[in-house]
């Protein structure tokens, strides 16, 4: 079996600014061939900045990492197991007091790819995409969590904007699996911010991690009106 390799980034780009609400986090093992991001999100970022966001990234990756390092039957049942169990940690700590009794949530998106003998699995909730490098491209092999996917909602403004799925969301449909072939070919998870940018941006140097990470770090550019934002990847063959 061929081993993985992988180069990944993390990390704010420009000063913080009274509008940043999202936060990020990432976890690499390339000798388990396993591989995610995460994206934390602030309901209040005027009162929380990244605080709240940075809290459900972190949660989400860290409780996903524990229940898949205590193993399992399958590697689709370590997935499920490690979404239920950051969905349940970032209900449990992204929390903060509002002064009328309630209280604020954070939420977070988070995209997954796992070895599973000749196959990789693919899982994911809201906007984090995974990518394959097909033809000479990235091409994204998810599917968006938004509102565009509902009939209730496809009219509204932005629908395909507007994420539907997210861990910690009240009663929300869960994450979406699929397995397909490995293949030869790279991989690229990307948090939401990245992706958007991204495109089916040409995946000249797919077969060097570090090499296609940094093409795809220098294609994307920050969202329209924001200074600040987190630029979050991994590349992984």
């Amino acid at each position: 079996m061929r081993t993985w390799q992988s180069s990944a980034v993390c990390g704010p780009v420009g000063d913080e600014g009274p509008g940043w609400s999202s936060a990020d986090a990432i976890w690499a093992d390339a000798a388990d061939g396993v591989f995610l991001v995460a994206s934390g999100y602030s309901p209040e970022p005027a009162l929380f900045r990244t605080d709240l966001a940075q809290t459900a990234a972190e949660a989400a990756r860290d409780a996903f990492r524990a229940a898949w390092s205590a193993g399992g039957a399958s590697v689709e049942a370590r997935l499920q197991a490690g979404f239920a169990a950051a969905d349940a940690r970032v209900r449990e700590v992204a929390v903060r007091p509002q002064g009328d009794g309630g209280q604020w949530t954070g939420t977070a998106e988070m995209a997954v790819l796992a070895a599973d003998g000749p196959d990789v699995w693919l899982a994911h909730i809201g906007t984090c995409r995974v990518y394959r490098a097909v033809a000479g491209a990235w091409r994204a092999h998810t599917q968006d969590h938004t509102f565009a996917d509902d009939p209730r909602f496809a009219e509204l403004p932005q629908a395909d904007r507007l994420v539907s799925r997210r861990l910690g969301f009240a009663e929300c449909p869960g994450p979406s699996f699929a397995r397909e072939p490995r293949g030869h070919g790279a991989f690229l998870l990307a948090t939401p911010l990245v992706a958007r940018g991204l495109g089916a941006r040409p995946a000249r140097t797919a077969d060097d991690p570090e090499a296609a990470l940094a093409e795809v770090l220098r294609a994307v550019r920050p969202p329209a009106g924001q200074s600040a934002w987190w630029r979050t990847a991994i590349v992984a063959r």
